[in-house]
């Protein structure tokens, strides 16, 4: 008998339509409980699926969910790649004050590793205005992120809600010379500790015992100083004695040392957030600019777009064809990708947040080397100008205007975001046509060369 309840129930599901328990029973003759039972059975034998109170005849439900998704991903209109790029640029900026600043656009670098130069040069500068160093410092020593240094002089920062308080830092100690062993033991022992509690540690003063231990992964600071000093070391040691002294005072004092600690790894939802707040489009080339596995991504991604969360459609040319947005970003992004940003932006061409050439092809003629040397402007998302070589080299790709986009590099570099380490730019390769637009933005013409200075 119960069979046959079974086949009724389904029967009804595919020729009647949906239904609720109750209206099922109302139907039969049966009770709710007793309906709801069946139902439910049904559900357990994946021959219906309950959606709410609602039970629908699976394969059915199914068809039309297939036919849903396809609707939705017909109805999604391909957005040239110069709109994506100009919705990326637009968000580098942040207007908010500089603290506040710091703090919105830091996640969406933390876990990325650029040499260490990188940090204060431009990608900081370039999200956070009037930067000054003592905002890093400020937000280290209140212990939300930490830095940690890796092979080849590149630097990461990480939140220190990652940290895997269960596991042991990881030290090779066959690796290292006697002060640097002492001194990890002692850190190991006494945990975060000023310089002053670390002299007699390596038998000497400990500086070049914790640069060691810096560049090997192994000691961080709430400081960004002593990266600083490391960084200026070439240039500190030629000066005299007495500036070197100020220098490694200034540096080292300023902050607790501590041993890195091991980091909880990623689960693939996590990765996933992060790149959805990085790129606002999973696809496989923002999830390889990640460094996450686009197979993994994407399993799951097939079946978020099943349940609904998030949305799936060629929304952008240049990137493959499985590209996906969140459900929740889903009407601000697309409108933003028709109706992209209409404004003129100066990036450093090594900009992790600069698409082109990274995760989307440059366009015909306008291609150039992702390089810290180079500075490109976009109107609109399309390469305006670019300057290469320090900004000895200046190519336009626009005639229009060509005054009003260097007008503005004139004012981001006076203002440290574009070449911050550079006290003059000097402009030596030019076409003829955009030397008046270098005069009219404040360049002087010297000789045959046309100057800025800071």
């Amino acid at each position: 008998r119960k069979e046959e309840v079974l086949k009724l129930f389904r029967r009804m599901l595919r020729y009647r339509g949906a239904a609720t328990a109750e209206q099922t029973a109302g139907r039969y003759g049966f009770s709710t409980e007793d309906a709801e039972e069946v139902l439910e059975t049904l559900c357990g034998r994946k021959e219906a699926i309950r959606q709410e109170r609602v039970y629908y005849h699976a394969a059915l439900y199914k068809r039309a969910r297939v036919r849903t998704l396809k609707n939705r991903r017909d109805e999604i209109r391909t957005c040239p790649a110069a709109a994506y790029a100009a919705l990326l640029i637009s968000r580098i900026r942040c207007m908010a004050p500089p603290e506040e600043a710091l703090r919105i656009t830091l996640p969406t670098l933390t876990g990325m590793a650029f040499p260490a130069a990188f940090w204060e040069d431009f990608l900081l500068p370039a999200r956070v205005r009037n930067y000054r160093e003592k905002l890093l410092d400020e937000l280290l020593s209140t212990g939300e992120y930490f830095w940690c240094m890796e092979a080849g002089g590149k630097l990461r920062l990480e939140n220190t809600e990652r940290i895997d308080w269960d596991k042991e830092p990881e030290i090779p100690y066959e690796t290292l010379s006697e002060p640097e062993r002492m001194l990890t033991e002692t850190l190991m022992k006494r945990g975060a500790s000023f310089i002053q509690a670390l002299g007699g540690a390596s038998g000497d003063a400990p500086y070049d015992a914790l640069f060691s231990l810096m560049e090997k992964g192994i000691v961080n600071a709430d400081s960004f100083a002593p990266v600083r000093l490391l960084m200026n070391r070439k240039k500190i040691e030629k000066s005299v004695a007495r500036q070197r002294a100020g220098a490694r005072v200034k540096a080292f004092y300023t902050g607790r040392f501590d041993l890195v600690r091991a980091l909880r790894p990623l689960s693939v939802q996590e990765q996933m957030t992060a790149c959805f707040d990085r790129y606002l489009i999973l696809c496989r080339e923002t999830a390889a600019a990640f460094g996450m596995s686009w197979q993994e991504a994407l399993s799951l991604l097939r079946v978020q777009e099943y349940t609904g969360q998030v949305r799936r459609g060629y929304f952008v040319e240049g990137l493959s064809g499985a590209q996906f947005i969140r459900k929740e970003d889903f009407e601000v992004v697309t409108a933003r990708l028709k109706n992209p940003p209409e404004e003129i932006a100066w990036l450093n061409a090594a900009e992790p947040m600069q698409p082109f050439g990274k995760f989307l092809p440059h366009e015909q003629g306008r291609a150039f080397t992702n390089v810290p040397g180079s500075a490109a402007a976009f109107r609109n998302g399309r390469l305006a100008a670019l300057f290469e070589r320090q900004g000895k080299n200046l190519r336009v790709f626009e005639e229009e205007r060509p005054e009003e986009v260097l007008r503005l590099f004139a004012e981001d570099y006076r203002r440290g975001r574009i070449y911050a380490g550079r006290k003059r730019i000097v402009v030596s390769e030019y076409p003829e046509e955009a030397a008046f637009a270098l005069s009219e933005s404040g360049f002087i013409h010297e000789m045959k060369d046309y100057v800025l200075y800071r």
